[in-house]
């Protein structure tokens, strides 16, 4: 009796240890997933049972949201003499222009307080709506049967990036261990960077076997690929609402000033200088100016925080920032327009004609991070931009009316790519320095504004140089517009020459940050 009540005790202690030892199983197993998303009903989503399976899955969802605004800031300048040709015969490069502008408009006064809503709505909520929005607007720009539908498209893109970028990097270093976040930020740069070089070349070959349309619907499919992944992988996390609102009203006063300031510039040669229309528009882009430092000096999260610019490394590089946008931002669609109307080439063949600039760019780029390192950034960040310069000027010394690609085009590419490469990455590293740990993504994403407001400024300069290049005057506008920004590129070297001498031991960010 006593061997069989010790066997009955026996079965029982055994089968109460391998219980604890399901449910301790069953603990440690949670613990590792940690909070699976859910979907609408409370239902699981795709479930991801591995910490290293999660961060695969965030990869795949930031570098898809990487590449296709990567892609889309440069399809679209290959698409736009498509665009001119075809669908929109009777309008002015003026009011074309605005397909380009209104996207750096938005996207530059809003990257600030999109930052803001994700630190108080928390990054995932922001990131996959910022997909949302970015792949209606696509969708509304790539079916629009009106200028002015395709111009709306636009904003909403531009909304959309707005809140992508912010949240992305972020998302990507929350879901990877420490000792593989540099890893994971080159894996981000580098398929920005692969975007803006793919660009030229994707976009000339959608017009040519589709056509422009295809520019603006390919990226909602993409983005779909990005929503999908991060849904599926993103941890949800519990929302700051102690974190301070966004500047709405100050991004506004932003986007005023920057339309009508662009306005004023680009019809001024069709209305006239003196018109009363570019009068009004001039005035009101200089009252917009007052107006936002007095609401950025009491909002306590401005759109730009202005205490920053005591720091003379910041306020000398957001002008370089500036400057760097109005010499470059409009290189891609200027220089499509010389090749489709002065050199008579396909809208693929332009495309084609661009890659060696995106492609030199994305080669020189690791060793710029490596020599800003070794010798500062402004010791690398000063020579390229006057490489950019040189560039610019090889396209006004050398380009004719006469058809020589590799004699009197490819040195220009090669020269600007370098420099692009070069002077970026160091001016965005030169506007953290000495920015307090707490400001830094304010001071990087205040960077990216000052760029992207240079790229609008940029645009509309060039349009209005050029007028309507299509008489026999057009190689004399285009080599005024070469000038324009040449001169553009000297003074973002003056600009990051007034740094202070420091080495920065942080790399520098990618050259993905200048397009």
């Amino acid at each position: 009796m006593a061997s069989s009540a010790q066997r009955a005790r026996a079965i029982h202690g055994a089968r109460l240890a391998r219980r604890r030892a399901r449910a301790f199983a069953v603990a440690q197993r949670r613990r590792a997933i940690g909070s699976a998303p859910r979907s609408a009903g409370g239902r699981s989503g795709p479930v991801v049972t591995d910490s290293s399976r999660r961060e695969r899955l965030v990869r795949i969802a930031v570098g898809s949201s990487a590449l296709v605004v990567g892609l889309n800031l440069n399809t679209v300048s290959i698409a736009f003499a498509d665009m001119r040709a075809h669908a929109f015969k009777g309008e002015s490069l003026a009011a074309l222009g605005w397909v380009l502008s209104v996207y750096t408009i938005f996207f530059g006064a809003l990257l600030v307080p999109a930052g803001r809503l994700a630190d108080r709505l928390g990054r995932r909520v922001v990131f996959l709506w910022g997909l949302v929005v970015f792949s209606i607007g696509s969708f509304t720009a790539g079916v629009g049967p009106w200028l002015w539908v395709v111009i709306a498209g636009r904003v909403i893109q531009g909304i959309g990036a707005a809140a992508i970028v912010p949240s992305s990097l972020g998302l990507l270093l929350d879901a990877t261990p420490p000792h593989r976040r540099a890893t994971a930020t080159a894996f981000y740069s580098g398929l920005a960077s692969l975007g803006g070089a793919l660009g030229p070349t994707i976009g000339a070959s959608v017009v040519k076997f589709a056509s422009w349309r295809w520019s603006f619907l390919l990226s909602p499919v993409i983005a779909a690929v990005s929503f999908v992944f991060g849904h599926a992988s993103m941890p949800r996390v519990a929302a700051d609402r102690k974190a301070a609102l966004p500047d709405v009203v100050g991004a506004s006063i932003i986007v005023i000033m920057l339309m009508s300031l662009s306005l004023a510039i680009v019809q001024g040669r069709a209305w006239g200088w003196t018109s009363g229309r570019v009068d009004v528009a001039f005035a009101l882009a200089a009252l917009a100016v007052p107006v936002f430092i007095v609401r950025s000096r009491r909002h306590p999260s401005p759109v730009l925080p202005l205490r920053l610019f005591s720091l003379r490394s910041f306020a000398c590089a957001n002008i370089a920032a500036f400057t760097f946008g109005v010499s470059t931002g409009a290189v891609l669609f200027s220089n499509v327009q010389f090749l489709n109307v002065v050199w008579k080439r396909s809208v693929f063949q332009s495309g084609l004609g661009l890659l060696p600039l995106a492609l030199t760019a994305a080669v020189v780029a690791p060793f710029a991070g490596r020599l800003g390192a070794r010798f500062g950034e402004r010791a690398v960040a000063v020579p390229g931009a006057i490489v950019i310069a040189l560039g610019i000027a090889s396209y006004r010394l050398l380009a004719t009316a006469e058809v020589d690609y590799f004699a009197r085009w490819l040195p220009g590419c090669v020269l600007f790519g370098a420099g692009l490469a070069l002077t970026y990455p160091m001016i965005a590293a030169i506007s953290v320095r000495g920015v307090p740990s707490h400001e830094l993504s304010v001071a990087s994403a205040s960077n990216r504004t000052a760029l992207q407001i240079g790229n609008a400024v940029g645009i509309a300069v060039v349009i209005a140089v050029l007028g309507d290049p299509r008489g026999p005057d057009a190689l004399v506008d285009f080599r005024r517009a070469w000038v324009v920004m040449a001169i553009g590129a000297v003074i973002t070297a003056v600009a990051i020459a007034s740094v202070e001498t420091r080495r920065q031991s942080s790399a520098p960010l990618s050259v993905n940050s200048a397009y």
